[in-house]
């Protein structure tokens, strides 16, 4: 009985800290929210300018930074930097871009993974692999809508 106690406290305190590990940046907040994408940005994506200008976005606590901006095509530049959230190697660079149409009402996810020479994710960074940014909605890396790799 402990023991399905102390997994019941662990999942209620795990659901906590992911709902509060999202800050939320708002680039415009006179812009309705139906007419605004949501960006999870992990930890190591410092995102340092939005359609040419320069932002500094507050940090998550325990994880994602959230950046509200209006929909349609947008450039994000950023830095790389994985000292943080990727374990005992560290990678970093700096002005990487890319540009999207974001759409209205949608969230999307920037994460860091590995893919392979097509862009496909794979499990591991065994073999020939790349770190590459995947832009995903719902957290679907298997499908992402675009993918950047790190070259």
């Amino acid at each position: 009985m402990k023991g399905k106690i102390l997994i019941l406290c662990t999942l209620i305190i795990g659901l906590l800290l992911i709902s509060c590990g999202t800050t939320v940046n708002i680039f415009d907040d006179s812009l309705p929210l139906e007419k605004s994408a949501n960006l999870k940005i992990i930890p190591s994506f410092i995102i340092r300018q939005y359609n040419g200008i320069q932002v500094k976005l507050k940090e998550g606590t325990f994880g994602f930074t959230g950046f509200t901006i209006p929909a349609g095509q947008t450039t994000i530049v950023y830095d790389l930097d994985t000292g943080r959230s990727f374990g005992d190697v560290r990678y970093y660079g700096k002005d990487f871009s890319f540009t999207y149409n974001f759409e209205a009402g949608k969230e999307y996810q920037m994460l860091l993974l590995f893919s392979d020479a097509e862009g496909k994710h794979k499990a591991s960074n065994l073999g020939t692999t790349y770190l590459s940014l995947f832009l995903c909605t719902d957290n679907d890396y298997k499908n992402p809508l675009f993918v950047y790799q790190f070259k």
